[in-house]
Order: C-alpha cells, then structure tokens, then sequence
C-alpha cells in the first residue's frame, strides 16, 4: 500500500494524495504490467539483484494511459521492509521512438519492396547498403554489392566524374541518364536520381540513390525514332532522312566549293502489272529485293530512300560531274534488268531515272527533288528504262505544264471551249454527210489552244472527264438545232471523241442517254469514236459498256485503226458501225503501195464485218481519187475543209459543196 506520495505522484495518477495512501500500487499500474512489479518487488524482498529501472504502464484516474520509467530499492520504515521508488512520465518519448520505429519500417518496407534499385555509399563510393532490386538488377549477391564500390558498375568514368560534380556541388541530381555494366558484362540504361547524405555537423557523408532500369524504354525509343525516318517495309531511309541527309550535302558543298552530288528520281517501270497480275504481297517483295540491289551497287557514303508506292531516291555524295552520276545510273539500270525470283514466278522490271546535279549547293532541297522528278518525268515521257539529266529547259517546261493546268481549270469555269466542226464526206457522192466535233481552247492570252496541248494535261490531271462532258453536251445542243433549223441538217450526224478516262466512266451511257433526249436528238444521228488501245486495255468491260451505248441507238467508231494492236477476235465481238483510217496510211498510199495495200485490206476486213470505214487525212486529189476506186466510203480532211466554227459549218452545209 502506498505510505508516501508526493505532488508529482499525485499529477502522474490523477488522483488525490489522500486517495493514493492505503491504495495498493497494483491499482495504477496497467494489468499486462502488474505481475512484471510483482515479481520486482517480491525479489527485492528476498535480496535477489533487480534491474534499478524498467518501464511499465499505469492507468490515471479515468482511464488514461502514461508510460514510466520505475526505479525501486529496499528500505526500514518504522522497523519493516518497504520499497522505496521513483516514477518518471516517459510516454512522450515511448510515443518518439514507436514513431522512428514505425517511420524506419515503413522506409525498410519501401526500401526492400522498391522495383527500382536503391543504394547508400560513402564519399568514395563504397556500397553501405542496397536493396534487393539492386541486386537483381546487376547480378551481385549481397555480400559482394555491399562493401564493394559504384564507380566499378558505371561504364564511362567521364559519366562518374560528372555525377559526383553535380552532387557535390548541388546536394542532388535528378534523372541523370547514364550506362551501367552488370556482373555478367550486360550493359543497361538507367535513370539516376541520388542526394547527398551530411553528418550531424552537415558535412557530406555519403550518397543515397534511386536507380531505375530504363533499358526498354530506350529501346522502344530507338525503335520509334528508327521507325519515324526509314521505310517499314524496306528498312531505307525515308523522305524526313533523306531530305536531312541532302540538305547536309547541300551545306557541305556550300562550304568545300570543290566538290559536287547528284539526286537521282527512280521510278519503276510498269510495277502497277506486277501487283494486279502477282497480288501486293508479290509486289511489296519486289520492292524489298529491289532495295537490297540498289544498296548492294552504291557507294558506302551514298544513301537510297524510298519515298512511297515504287519510288525510290539516291544521294550520291561527293561526285565529280554529272557524267559520273550518269555512270551510277547505268549500272541501277544493269542490276534491274535481273529477272526477280519471287513466289515462283520470274519477273523482270525496268525504271526511269532522272537526275539533278548540284556543284554550288544554290538550290533547295525541295528544288533539288523538283528537278529530279521533272528528269523523271522527260525520261518517261522518252520511253521509259532510261534517265535523263535535268536541265533548266525541263524546269521551263514543267513551269509551263503547271501554268497550263492552271488556266485549264479555270478555262472550265470561264467558259473558254468551244466546238470546231469538221466535216465527213460520203465519196459515193461528194457532199458532207456529218461532222467530227473537236474540242478548242480560246485562251485569253495564248489565242488558240491545239487538243494536242491541253488534252494530255486534262487527262493526267483528270480535267477531262468535266471537258469531255462538256463537249458530248454541246455536241448534242448543236446537232439538236442543225436537226430543227438547217435545211438538210436532219441527215447530218455528229461524232464526238472519248477519251480512256472517259471511256471508264460508270454513268457514261446514263448520261449520253440523258444528254440526248433532253436535246431531241436521234441517237442513231450521234457517234462515238474511241481509239482502239482504250478498247483493248479495258476489253471485257468495254464490251460490257459498248452493249449499254448500243442499246441507246448511238453509233460506235473505232478510230485511229491500225496504228494499235488490234485483236480481230475482239473487233468481230464489238459490233462496231464504223472503223477510221489512220491519217498516217492514208498521207502516203497514193505514193507507197504498202500503204495502200493496207489500206486496201481494212477495207476488206471492214466489208466482212459489215462495217464502214471514214478515212482521215485526206489531203490530195490523189489520195481522193484512190480512196473511191478502193470502195471507201467516207472521208475527212483538209481536201474537204479544216475545223470549222459551227456558223461556218452550217454555212457549208447550206451551200451544199461537192467534191
């Protein structure tokens, strides 16, 4: 029972000094404690040796728990044994230390758990202590990491020397980017970030760090920027690295003056056969073989890129004229002229090549690209499986090609075609029977345009196809007024030109059909000629088409016969009204037998299929007369007449002429 207690017991316990004597001590002492000041106090009494201080809990008065520090010792009070003590409060700092020891087991947790690698050193680098992540990461049991040295795990010591620079002079380094070697020899990219550690007095002590593998993550970012400038089906360059790689041809000529380099444009000759015939995965195995053949004949220094589709563009750096860029291109050539083995089937290609050279590096990159390309196009134009070496010429040229597109679109819109008519003779008795209708270009600034300047623009840049309904609806209203107006003109018939991309048109005949019930005009009064080449190209739907115009009554006209590559199986399928001599038999039969001997032949052939034949380029009385005696029945020329505007026609007709 308690005998004695002073203030601060009384504040310790919360009760009152007179509560506390007479109350036994095992009231205020914690029950998980009491027996541990039992046994204390029992082997004090019987002279045992008990530690002089040992921490328990009380309860105060309403329940609040402190912990103290007890000390005891024996003495006499009023002749028998007491116990003597002394309480000290330490709850505040049992509450410090269960705090540093939970906040170090959740840093021991973080730590040990950490997927990164985590480490502690000393100034000199000298491993204190690491993880497991960091053991795993470079393959070092513990014992061999912990006491060995960090320095011995990077790569480049210039990367060491740097990081302790930063640290030393900073107090951290944040996501340092550096290459570490493992135990076995592996080398790794990792991503460091470390702080220094200071003593009491803040003088450095050591490093602690943070070391995450970013080995991956380099790789799939060397996979993207690989994949951001080369060609995923060849593996060559692409346009962004080429264009990188010649503009530094261009500064380097820049500066050296004395040296010179060439682009060269390829193109594949008829590489749209082999994936309509072969399928694209034949195809794109071309392309992959045909890119290993142009890197196996250049130079080291030299660079080929694909840029899309069949188009393939070198770099030869550092040559010495454009001859030697010629003797490059003759060699490409040689290597493709190869037959392919791919999936079976031997294939053989050729390219057409143009070639830009630049020995001041004046020019741009996209100039030096434009001037390839504008070669290209000459050596295609010129027949294919060649090059060509670009010339300033070309450029006027290409200019000029543009400037003519352009004003061809807006000709549509301004309204600036018109019709010529020229007229077709029946030479069983002389007088003209109809008209062919020509498209011409009034252009404000050049006068004139001639079919044979503008149509091929229109028909690469697809402007045809708006012209050449154009002229099948003017056609039509002009033959609709001849019919109602013009004495004779309801016997006159019209014919109009289609072109390939015309001829491809799925609404053709719904249009023509269209076209000519809103003029009131006879199909059988109207025609269309179509050359034989865009037949025979397109030869099983054409037949399918010339069926839907036939069924509208429209006569059908092959033209230019016999400057193509006729197929008489074909001709006897088409069901053709008439047939067109070329200009180029008729200007010389008068003059070569051979000639005329054709022309006698078609006239034959065109008798047994029932078909008329108009032949065109009748100039000469001569070639008139021969014309008849042959059976010809029609003809058209400058005999008879040029391309006349229709006032002019209609003035022909009217004033009846007979040749």
């Amino acid at each position: 029972r308690f005998l004695y207690v002073n203030a601060a017991a009384e504040a310790l316990t919360g009760y009152a000094r007179e509560e506390l004597l007479g109350m036994e001590p095992w009231t205020v002492v914690h029950p998980d404690h009491r027996e541990l000041v039992r046994e204390r106090g029992l082997a004090r009494l019987r002279g045992e040796e008990v530690p002089t201080g040992y921490e328990v809990r009380i309860v105060r008065k309403g329940g609040e728990q402190r912990w103290v520090e007890l000390t005891a010792g024996l003495v006499v009070h009023h002749g028998e044994p007491a116990a003597l003590g002394t309480a000290f409060d330490v709850t505040q700092r049992k509450r410090t230390e269960e705090a540093l020891r939970d906040s170090e087991e959740r840093y021991r947790t973080l730590f040990e758990e950490s997927r990164d690698a985590i480490y502690m050193s000393t100034l000199s680098g000298e491993v204190i202590d690491a993880n497991q992540a960091a053991f795993d990461l470079f393959g070092y049991a513990p014992e061999e990491l912990v006491g060995g040295n960090v320095g011995d795990l990077y790569l480049h010591d210039a990367d060491r020397q740097r990081f302790r620079d930063e640290i030393l002079r900073t107090g951290f380094v944040r996501d340092y980017e550096l290459r570490l070697r493992c135990k076995d020899g592996t080398v790794i990219d990792a991503l460091l970030s470390a702080t220094l550690r200071r003593d009491r007095q803040g003088r450095p002590a050591g490093f602690q760090g943070i070391i995450h593998d970013i080995t991956e993550r380099k790789r799939v970012e060397e996979q993207l920027a690989y994949g951001a400038l080369h060609d995923a089906l060849t593996g060559l360059p692409n346009r962004a690295l080429f264009v990188d790689r010649l503009q530094g041809a261009i500064e380097r000529v820049r500066r050296e003056r004395e040296s010179a380099f060439a682009v060269l444009f390829l193109d594949l000759d008829r590489f749209k056969v082999v994936n309509d015939s072969l399928g694209h995965g034949v195809g794109d195995e071309m392309l992959v073989a045909i890119a290993h053949r142009l890197q196996a004949v250049l130079r080291a220094g030299d660079t080929v890129a694909r840029f899309g589709g069949d188009e393939f563009v070198v770099l030869l750096d550092d040559v010495t004229s454009a001859v030697e860029a010629t003797h490059v291109a003759e060699r490409i050539l040689d290597t493709l002229a190869a037959p392919f083995a791919l999936e079976r089937h031997e294939v053989f290609t050729s390219a057409s090549m143009g070639i830009a050279v630049s020995t001041t590096g004046q020019e741009g990159s996209e100039e030096l690209l434009r001037n390839a390309d504008a070669a290209l196009s000459r050596a295609k134009a010129l027949g294919k499986n060649r090059y060509e070496v670009f010339d300033r010429q070309m450029h006027a040229a290409a200019m000029e090609r543009l400037r003519m597109e352009t004003d061809l679109r807006r000709a549509l819109e301004r309204g600036e075609f018109t019709l010529r008519f020229q007229p077709i003779v029946a030479l069983a008795t002389g007088r003209v029977c109809g008209f062919e209708a020509l498209a011409r270009w009034e252009h404000p600034g050049r006068g004139l345009v001639l079919p044979g300047v503008f149509v091929p623009v229109a028909e690469e840049t697809g402007l045809v196809l708006p012209l050449g309904r154009w002229v099948v609806e003017e056609a039509c209203r002009q033959l609709g007024r001849w019919q109602d107006t013009l004495d004779g003109g309801e016997g006159l018939t019209v014919s109009v030109n289609l072109s390939a991309r015309q001829f491809s048109q799925p609404d053709l005949a719904r249009h023509l059909g269209r076209t000519l019930a809103g003029c009131g005009v006879d199909p059988a009064r109207f025609r269309l000629e179509i050359t034989e080449s865009v037949i025979l190209e397109h030869a099983e739907p054409a037949l399918s088409l010339l069926e839907e115009l036939r069924a509208l009554g429209v006569g059908l006209c092959m033209d230019d016969f016999g400057t193509g590559y006729s197929s008489l199986g074909y001709l006897h399928r088409l069901h053709l009204d008439q047939l067109k001599i070329d200009r180029s038999f008729v200007s010389r039969m008068h003059r070569d037998g051979r000639s005329a001997q054709l022309v006698q032949a078609i006239l034959a052939l065109a008798r047994n299929l029932g078909v008329q034949v108009v032949a065109e380029g009748v100039e000469l009385p001569e070639q008139l007369r021969a014309l008849r005696e042959l059976g010809c029945e029609y003809g058209q020329g400058y005999l008879f007449s040029h391309p006349l505007p229709a006032p002019a026609a209609e003035a022909l007709v009217a004033r009846a002429p007979r040749w």
